[in-house]
């Protein structure tokens, strides 16, 4: 096994150890709440659960509209936009199996059948994950000088205060590299893919955060905070490597931060239900991609 193979296999299992240790302590707090929780949890009414899941599905959408977006520009010819997006959402439910990438190898194999290079479809996953990472990275700096993050790590505050330059700066270096990589000069119009991409990851975490929102008892928090909580789990979750879909690590960053503004039984409560809420709609846009895809099959 050489080097690399080593470090990524030692980062896989320092992610899995923190999957399960987030996930341990969402667990053990549950448990020392339970009779809380439990109200907070029957409390919840069911339309609010249901727009809930709504509302993400939609967001989900949106990013399964962005991926093919990024291949068509990273693409020397005009690939099709609608099977890459039913494919993304047909991928999307694989992030759940155990080290977390298999969406991504989903993906890739499959979209091989339009003859798209693996380099361009590398290239296209690696931007739609740093756009990803640099929305929500952007979101989650709104926290400032929180009181909680000075109570969880007292350097957190002064990292988040040069996030937003540094991300910032990110996305431009994405943008003007990938664009005179790809020879977007050749054609301009595709100067415009990411900016619109980023809009659309801008759009999923709007709704993604409402989503949230709905689910804490009563609104408890502001929705600027719920959303800024939320995106930083969701980065958290992303960048772990080796948790399915976050699992563990985006439980313990929302009941970390949000206990001291709406209670512990009602974060670990808000925090369960978000979970469920989301692979629920990730199992309905699977559903779709699915009944999209066989008609697909079926017109061609």
């Amino acid at each position: 096994m050489n080097s690399t193979a080593a470090s990524g296999s030692r980062l896989r299992w320092i992610g899995r150890a923190a999957a399960i240790a987030g996930l341990g302590f969402v667990v053990w707090r549950a448990a020392q709440t339970w009779d809380g929780m439990r109200d907070a949890l029957l409390a919840m009414s069911l339309s609010s659960v249901a727009a809930a899941a709504l509302l993400y599905a939609c967001g989900a959408l949106l990013l399964a509209l962005g991926w093919p977006l990024l291949l068509r520009a990273f693409s020397g010819s005009r690939i099709p936009i609608r099977p890459l997006f039913v494919l993304h959402l047909q991928a999307q439910l694989s992030k759940y199996l155990p080290g977390g990438v298999f969406h991504f190898a989903h993906r890739h194999l499959a979209s091989r059948s339009w003859n798209i290079p693996h380099r361009r479809l590398l290239l296209a996953t690696a931007t739609e994950s740093a756009l990803l990472i640099i929305t929500a990275g952007l979101v989650a700096s709104t926290l400032g000088d929180h009181p909680r993050l000075i109570a969880l790590a007292p350097w957190l505050p002064t990292a988040l205060t040069w996030l937003p330059d540094a991300l910032l700066a990110a996305w431009l270096l994405t943008w003007v590299w990938h664009g005179c990589w790809a020879r977007w000069l050749q054609n301009p119009t595709r100067w415009l893919s990411l900016p619109f991409v980023t809009l659309l990851d801008l759009l999923f975490f709007a709704l993604a955060s409402i989503a949230f929102w709905l689910l804490l008892p009563h609104q408890g928090a502001p929705l600027a905070e719920a959303a800024a909580w939320l995106c930083l789990a969701w980065m958290a979750g992303y960048l772990v490597p080796g948790a399915p879909g976050g699992l563990g690590v985006r439980e313990a960053v929302m009941l970390l931060g949000l206990a001291p503004t709406v209670g512990e039984p009602n974060a670990l409560a808000a925090a369960l239900s978000y979970r469920m809420v989301t692979v629920l709609a990730d199992v309905v846009c699977a559903g779709l991609g699915h009944t999209w895809g066989s008609g697909q099959n079926a017109s061609s």
